[in-house]
């Protein structure tokens, strides 16, 4: 958790990209990541593909699917995160659902994540008040949980979700799944107010972020930005991996070039 703790602590502003592996093809997370690393990206969010996806969008429920097909498990997600942490200084955050977690064991999969290099863990489906065995595998095995915080959040669940996220917090930007509206940046602004009244921690925003303006209007509010759908969909179409990793470099080079307004 060393890692993601530095950059967190520093106030730098992130741009967080959501990686579903082996998609579209088998083999790209390794050649695309330390691309994205020469562009400026420090942290990623990297997904665990699952079958029935709560908070996903079909961009990326179809992404994860393909994943599933090329054979992406949740022991290949691990070792991709172990691959990452040792050959780039990238942070892996890794995104997936509690099924797969509790299939695979929950403290095996802490301890094996904690071995791998993973620095932090985001679950949308377990809620705050079932998530004591998480905070407490993720003090035990250092690797930071990080709670979502909806535009329906009410006051008293904000501050809760503050005090039990280890470093930071992710808020939804709008109601729903991803990749279905674009940034409403009036809404966002009236959303984030009301969290930072009662948030005591750095927070980064996701869902329907898609172009540099929207990674502008978020991070002179938030910490990071995370973009996903967008993503996925500019690597949907490449008939090859290089034409894949070239793809998703030259959708994430303008979103990340916004960093340098905030140095």
């Amino acid at each position: 958790m060393k890692k993601l703790e530095k950059l967190i602590q520093s106030g730098e502003k992130l741009l967080i990209p959501y990686i579903t592996p082996d998609f579209p093809f088998k083999g790209v997370t390794e050649q695309l990541v330390p691309k994205l690393e020469s562009i400026g990206i420090k942290v990623i969010e990297l997904g665990i593909p699952f079958s029935d996806p709560l908070a996903d969008g079909p961009t990326i429920q179809q992404s994860s699917m393909v994943a599933i097909e090329n054979g992406c498990t949740l022991t290949r997600v691990l070792e991709l995160a172990g691959w990452i942490s040792e050959n780039t200084s990238v942070a892996v955050v890794l995104m997936g659902y509690v099924n797969p977690l509790l299939q695979f064991g929950l403290e095996r999969f802490y301890k094996t994540a904690a071995e791998k290099g993973v620095q932090g863990l985001i679950i949308p489906d377990i809620p705050l008040d079932e998530a004591e065995p998480h905070v407490k595998l993720g003090k035990q095995y250092g690797i930071a949980n990080i709670f979502l915080v909806a535009p329906t959040t009410k006051s008293e669940r904000i501050s809760k979700i503050s005090d039990n996220s280890t470093l930071f917090s992710y808020c939804v930007s709008m109601n729903g799944v991803t990749g279905n509206q674009a940034l409403n940046t009036d809404f966002l602004r009236t959303n984030l107010a009301n969290v930072a009244k009662f948030h005591s921690k750095p927070y980064v925003v996701g869902f329907g972020l898609s172009q540099p303006s929207d990674i502008r209007a978020v991070l002179s509010l938030a910490q990071g930005a995370v973009v996903g759908s967008a993503l996925i969909k500019a690597m949907a179409g490449a008939k090859t991996t290089d034409a894949a990793v070239e793809a998703g470099v030259q959708f994430l080079t303008p979103l990340a070039g916004v960093l340098n307004e905030f140095r």
